[in-house]
This record gives structure tokens, sequence and C-alpha cells, in this order.
């Protein structure tokens, strides 16, 4: 009778096994060799390792997942088919599959009752008996959680570099606990577009990075010559793990402006016409003056007190080659006489002659000042249009400074409203410039 109830366990058995694991047909050989031959004795599979498998829980977020070897940790000498099966199933985080694939992860209350020991079986599945070996692996908290290490290479942390050049650095994160949860990169000042997060690439291998880029002309942008010609900021590689234990490397960012030439030598073209062109205009404008005003000039000079005070911008104009010959070709006799007088004379006090001659010191006030106006522009001009007529020449880094200084005393000369001056009555051409500077 317990014969008989043995072999319908057995069927029993062996045909729930037989849906899962082995063919039916294999089991019933199984069976049926098992009853032709009483007399075979099967064994129990062994573990060859006795002592417990050890998992570590750095935190309770943290999954963990190992596989049972295949080979060299249990031996079966029927070599029957073996498989797993937990044996504690209070834990509803942990799991074991048949093939020996263990995954675990615990609740806070769960993580917080740490250590203890899980039971599971090894058994056979294609024999009548299913004889199962029991094992036991633990699982604890560990001691330390060690933060992520970030490793950069080259492994310099300051970079000194010019616009356009070009910046390669591949960086590893590695973590002791294996529970690397995030890592970034990002400056300490943004710039505009400047995202360096976007810059990293992942590369095939686990957690190793490339950061490349390659600064444009207009990220350092100066916008006036009180800026500097450089931008510094930190370049941060951030890493965290599940327990927020953050490691951080900065590294030190130095660009230099670097011109884009094939951009500033238009710029600069532009530049240099606006400023001749805009000379061209003050000369026409001081020249149209200084005609209207010929006439009174002349009676002035008839008295010896006001002939002495413009005795000094007369001889300005007679020295200047250009005064000479563009103001001075109409015969004016009397000019000249005055500006080769070379003797000194006593000049009059300007606050007596103010005083005696209101209307006439305000003209010769206003014609001292056209003439100086006039040389100063010209001879500015001249020389700046000579040293700046080529490209190459414009390259130059004292151009942008004689260009602003120049465009001072232009506008000074334009924004000057008592010499009366009357606008143009058409805009200036490129032969109105050549008349003044053929060189242009």
């Amino acid at each position: 009778m317990g014969y008989f109830s043995t072999y319908s366990q057995t069927d029993t058995l062996s045909v729930t096994k037989a849906d899962t694991l082995q063919p039916k047909i294999e089991v019933i050989t199984q069976i049926d060799s098992l009853k032709q031959n009483p007399t075979i004795e099967n064994h129990a599979p062994i573990l060859l390792n006795k002592n417990p498998e050890i998992l570590w829980f750095s935190h309770f977020r943290q999954v963990l997942s190992y596989q049972f070897p295949a080979k060299g940790f249990y031996r079966d000498e029927e070599n029957n088919e073996i498989a797993f099966r937990l044996i504690s199933k209070e834990y509803a985080g942990i799991r074991l599959s048949s093939e020996g694939l263990l995954t675990a992860q615990l609740s806070l209350a769960e993580y917080q009752k740490l250590p203890f020991t899980i039971d599971y079986e090894i058994f056979e599945t294609n024999t009548p008996q299913n004889l199962a070996t029991k094992g036991q692996f633990l699982i604890k908290r560990s001691k330390n959680d060690y933060p992520p290490n970030i490793n950069i290479y080259p492994k310099t942390l300051k970079y000194s570099i010019e616009e356009t050049d070009s910046v390669a650095i591949r960086v590893i994160v590695t973590d002791v606990n294996e529970d690397l949860k995030e890592f970034e990169v990002y400056s300490s000042v943004q710039f505009g577009r400047f995202n360096p997060n976007s810059l990293l690439q992942k590369t095939e291998k686990p957690n190793e990075y490339w950061f490349r880029w390659k600064p444009s002309y207009d990220f350092v942008q100066i916008r006036n010559e009180t800026d500097e010609k450089k931008r510094n900021f930190q370049l941060i590689f951030e890493a965290k793990d599940e327990t927020d234990s953050t490691t951080k490397v900065a590294i030190e960012f130095e660009v230099f402006d670097k011109i884009d030439w094939s951009f500033e030598d238009r710029i600069r073209q532009q530049d240099y016409q606006k400023i001749v062109f805009s000379s061209t205009e003050a000369l026409l404008r001081l020249e149209d003056k200084f005609n209207s005003m010929k006439k009174e000039i002349t009676k002035l000079l008839k008295n010896k007190k006001l002939a002495n005070t413009l005795k000094g911008s007369l001889n300005l104009l007679s020295k200047n080659t250009f005064l000479q010959n563009k103001l001075l070709n109409d015969g004016n006799k009397d000019w000249l006489e005055v500006a080769k007088d070379t003797q000194t004379e006593v000049q009059a006090n300007g606050v007596d002659m103010q005083r005696e001659y209101p209307e006439e010191f305000a003209k010769i006030e206003r014609f001292k000042a056209l003439v100086k106006y006039l040389k100063d522009v010209f001879v500015d001009t001249e020389a700046f249009v000579g040293r700046y007529r080529s490209g190459e020449s414009r390259r130059n880094a004292l151009f942008i400074t004689e260009k602003e200084n120049l465009q001072k005393n232009i506008s000074a000369v334009l924004r000057d409203t008592s010499l009366e001056l009357m606008p143009l009555p058409t805009p200036i051409s490129a032969v109105s410039v050549k008349e003044f500077f053929g060189d242009f």
C-alpha cells in the first residue's frame, strides 16, 4: 500500500513538473527506469560551498542582483537537472528564479531590520523524488557607503585656451558600492547658450564619458576696451549615489578672445570708410563756414589790435599746405602780409578786447576755432588714411584706438554749436573724399 502511495505521489509531482520543466516523455522514461530497476539509488544534489552567500546593502533604495554560478557551486552525482527556489517567502522584494538569478529590493522597514537570513534550496527537476538540498544567503547592511570617484584624463585642473581651440576631457566615474545614481557637468556661470551638460558624450563603456568643446569666436564677447579680453569660469563634474553622497571635480577655464579676421576685416573696412567720410563731411562744413567769413575777417584786419589777435590763426593758415592751397587761393594779400609778419607784438588783453569789441571778438574766436579744427581734422585724417589704407594694416592693434580718437575729434566739431556750421545740401560721395584725401 505504501509503495503504491509513493508512486501515486510521484505521478502527481512528475506530471506537474513535466508541464513546466521537462518533456512528459522524459519523466515517464525516468519513472519506468526506476520501476524496472528499483535498486538504483538517487542522491540529493550537494552544495560545494557550505558558507552562506553574503549580499551587501548600502541603502534601502538599492536593487541588488546576484547570479548563482552554474559551475563549481553544486554537484549532483547522477547529473540530474537542478533548479533554484526560495523557502523563505516573507520578503516580497526578494525573488529567486529557477535559473539561480537572485534580485532583492528592500523596503525601509526591511532595511532597518538587517541583517537577516534567507533560506533557499536547489532541487532535482527530472526525477520522481525531486530531491533537494537547503542553502542560505545573508543580507547585511554595508558599514561604509563610499562616495563615487571621478577620474579625468588628462589630469589637469586648469586650461588656458583661445577661442576656437578644441578641448577633449575623458571622464571615468566609479563607485565601490555600485549605487551610482547620476552624473552631470555644469559651469559656475552660464554664458548665453553655453550648456556644458549637452557636450557630455557617453561611450560604450560603463560610466565613461567624453567632454568635447570648442568655444566659438563670440564666447568672450568683448564689448569695449575696458573689458577683459578673456573669460574665466569653472567647469564642474558631479557624481551622486543613491545615498546622495556627492563627489565634485572642478576645472578652471581661462578662454582668451581670438579675432575672426574673415569677419573682422569687413568690419574694420566699414569703420575705416565711415571715419574718412565723416571727416570729409566735417571739413566741407568747416570750409563752407570759413569761406562765408572771409570778407568779415578781411575788414577786421584793418584794426591793428584785431589784426594782432588774428595773427596766430593766419600764420597757421600760411604754413599748412592743405589750408594754403584750399583756402588762400583767391589772393588774400592782407592775410598773407599779416601772416608773414613775424615781429613780436604785445597782444592786447583778452578781457579788454572782448569788452571793447564784443561783436568782433566773437567772430575772431569762431574764426580761430574754424582754422584749428580744419588743420587738426585734415592732418589727423590724412595720417590715418596713410597708415590704414590696406586691410592688413588695419589688423594693427592701434587701429581701433586711433579710429576712436579721430571719431571723438570729428564728433566734437560737429557738436560745437558756436561754429554755426550748416548742414550739407547733398550726401558725401567718394569723389568728395578723394578731393581731400587722394590716397583713400
